[in-house]
């Protein structure tokens, strides 16, 4: 009946997600954003061993407690302004609570760009330098200053934030001092500011962050030049020789400027060390940041836990907006997007615990899930005889939205009766989307399957 409403089973909502870009928050738990940038657009800048980098914060994030599905990479071609911001925003900032850790690691060129928000006393902004930069007219273009940085750091929820920044903005290009393969990770172009900028500062100056919810180290002061070479940079080998070597040891951020410190310089000839800098809260630069927690190796993730990784293994991802974020009993849901391309959307659900997921979309009301390229949806549509209210349990709620060009309808497969207003998702339809992958084929990206994630907060 037009107007009808229902409440809906456990209280859960139809709902598609983009996951980067959703206005919803992420699951909160301890998360890690590992950055690093070897190859640019620029190629005259592409710096050697970030790959390892990557691989050895990687590592080093494991070993001080983050769990595989806590760690987000964002390498090369990925490392866009555009996709660093929304990592930081949605992985860290919408993804974690007061109460969990957040690690950030960043490894690629720092420069220095005229400032132009007349708030920097030497009329620079100091900046990582992303993929995707560009030199125009004396400055650069898509560079992550330190100043929206500095912002995001400030509103992360998490009390213990552990920042890593291997690069550098000082000097002009030098000549290797033990290797040939070595290259200074300062990026120089015509315009730059300054010969000798100050260093990326994960406190910008003026900037209102709380001290005492993070702590950072990089790889050297103001007027230094860190290294990167084939092996991975020299910062970062000396942050995992103390690391991985400590054998169990207390690990705290003065340990390691201290162990960093005498390792760059045992790896430089005298006078060219490079010596780590370390800034943020006093309590934290104290506390070992080593956690070891005592799980079981063999036992299988739950239901919950795999579909919570399925858009990480997606082939692409659906952009929405929603009307809110938080639902109190009684609140109605409004989504709307613009499909990318011809396609069939399913929506599912479920709750730790659950067994079966749930088809929340298409269901008995809107049976039909094909919307063309360009095309503008909402759930529930004007023409739909049904609102979508929350309902109990409270609490929070996995969604997952699975978009394809293959014709899946998992209601129309579902488990339950013809009538049924929500069925259970079905083997058939797990067959279905699990062939829906491309199976890493890189082309094209509009098809294969998309998905994202939220989960829902449901309030008495």
């Amino acid at each position: 009946m037009k107007g009808h409403h229902y409440c809906m089973p456990r209280g859960i909502f139809l709902i598609l997600v983009f996951l980067l870009l959703s206005a919803w928050p992420a699951f909160a738990e301890n998360r890690a954003l590992i950055i690093g940038v070897g190859k640019y657009q620029i190629e005259a800048n592409n710096l050697p061993g970030i790959d390892k980098d990557v691989e050895m914060a990687r590592k080093i994030a494991l070993i001080i407690g983050f769990k595989p599905k806590q760690i987000k990479v964002v390498m090369d071609e990925q490392a866009t302004l555009k996709n660093i911001g929304a990592s930081v925003n949605n992985w860290l900032i919408k993804g974690t609570t007061k109460n969990d850790r957040v690690f950030f690691y960043y490894s690629g060129h720092g420069a220095q760009i005229p400032d132009t928000g007349r708030d920097e006393d030497d009329k620079a902004d100091e900046v990582l330098v992303p993929h995707d930069i560009k030199v125009t007219n004396g400055t650069l273009e898509n560079a992550f200053l330190d100043d929206v940085f500095g912002k995001m750091l400030a509103k992360i929820p998490a009390r213990e934030s552990f920042v890593f920044i291997d690069a550098c903005h000082s000097g002009t290009s030098t000549k290797s001092i033990l290797d040939t393969d070595q290259k200074a990770k300062v990026f120089i172009y015509p315009g730059m500011p300054h010969q000798i900028p100050k260093a990326f500062s994960a406190q910008p100056r003026r900037r209102a962050v709380t001290r005492e919810r993070f702590a950072s180290l990089s790889a050297c002061r103001d007027d230094e030049v860190a290294r990167a070479t084939p092996e991975g940079s020299l910062f970062t080998l000396a942050l995992y020789n103390a690391i991985v070597n400590g054998q169990g040891k207390p690990v705290t951020f003065k340990l390691l400027q201290e162990s960093t410190t005498d390792f760059i310089a045992s790896h430089l000839s005298a006078g060219k060390a490079h010596h780590p800098v370390l800034t943020g809260s006093k309590k934290l630069q104290n506390k070992n940041i080593l956690v070891r927690e005592v799980e079981s190796s063999s036992a299988e993730p739950s239901l919950f836990d795999q579909w919570m990784l399925l858009p990480e293994k997606a082939d692409y991802e659906v952009p929405i907006q929603t009307n809110q974020s938080r639902f109190k009993q009684g609140e109605l849901l409004e989504i709307s997007l613009k499909m990318p391309h011809d396609g069939y959307v399913n929506v599912f659900n479920l709750s730790p615990g659950d067994k079966k997921l749930t088809v929340l979309f298409p269901n008995g009301y809107h049976k039909q899930n094909f919307f063309e390229a360009g095309s503008r949806v909402a759930i529930p549509d004007r023409s739909d005889s049904f609102t979508l209210p929350a309902s109990p349990p409270f609490g929070k709620s996995l969604i997952v939205v699975v978009v394809t060009t293959q014709n899946i309808n998992a209601y129309s497969k579902g488990i339950g009766n013809s009538g049924d207003l929500f069925k259970l998702m079905s083997n058939e339809t797990t067959g279905e989307v699990e062939h829906a992958f491309r199976n890493f084929d890189p082309q094209p990206k509009s098809t294969g399957l998309g998905a994202g994630r939220v989960i829902a907060l449901i309030e008495q």
